[in-house]
């Protein structure tokens, strides 16, 4: 969809249930070695942690724009439910099982909070985000469960990420859309979402860098991590 209205677009991957440091240091590694003087990139989830990971180690000179997805800036509780008592033993024998679940340990409220001073935003990358809101009687049925608990202890939500915790930079769009069907694993129009929210953002006041060419950079992460 995006090629068709006329951006490059380069699909980058990490490791999938890596910490966030190996995570963004892959992606910091991939967007350096494009040929692009500079990109904008669209991270989904945990792919907006791993990008502001990378612009804050290496990469910022090659990033104009980072616009993120549904991404728990914050944290989110359903981590720190997963890091504590039984999920937590849980997690450790699938561990010995060679099963890894680290990613969810950098989820955390509490991680996210620690790592603040280490993600700085830069000065010269402008950041903006895309927040989802999931309804009860509109949420993928996977998503029911934990978008119950997140009502209850954090207010509105995606499903798996509470709204404030989206909410970086400029807020291009609040669309009524669970963490799937941000990037079309449930419906929706995740597409041309992101489209309209790159159009609006390039129309928005004091625009710190103008791309001569439209290059996306875009982050696909798999929905079974909050």
């Amino acid at each position: 969809h995006l090629e068709r209205s006329g951006y490059e677009v380069v699909t980058t991957r990490v490791p999938p249930v890596g910490a966030l440091p190996a995570r963004g240091e892959a992606l910091a590694a991939a967007i350096c070695a494009l040929p692009h003087e500079r990109v904008t990139i669209i991270g989904h989830s945990m792919g907006g942690l791993d990008a502001r990971w990378a612009i804050s180690h290496g990469a910022a000179d090659r990033v104009a724009e980072l616009v993120t997805i549904g991404t728990p800036h914050r944290g989110t509780p359903l981590a720190d439910v997963l890091s504590r008592g039984k999920a937590a033993r849980a997690r450790s024998f699938a561990a010995r099982l060679g099963l890894a679940t680290d990613a969810i340990d950098w989820l955390t409220t509490w991680k996210l909070a620690e790592l603040a001073d280490e993600m700085q935003d830069a000065n010269d990358v402008r950041y903006a985000s895309i927040v989802g809101v999931a309804t009860r009687t509109r949420i993928h049925p996977l998503l029911l469960a934990p978008h119950l608990y997140l009502s209850r202890v954090a207010g509105p939500n995606d499903g798996m990420v509470p709204e404030p915790s989206q909410r970086w930079g400029d807020v291009l769009a609040v669309e009524r859309m669970d963490h799937f069907a941000q990037i079309g694993w449930a419906g929706g129009d995740a597409a041309g979402l992101i489209e309209r929210s790159l159009t609006r953002l390039r129309a928005l006041p004091m625009s710190i860098v103008q791309l001569p060419d439209p290059v996306a950079a875009e982050i696909a992460e798999p929905p079974s991590v909050p």
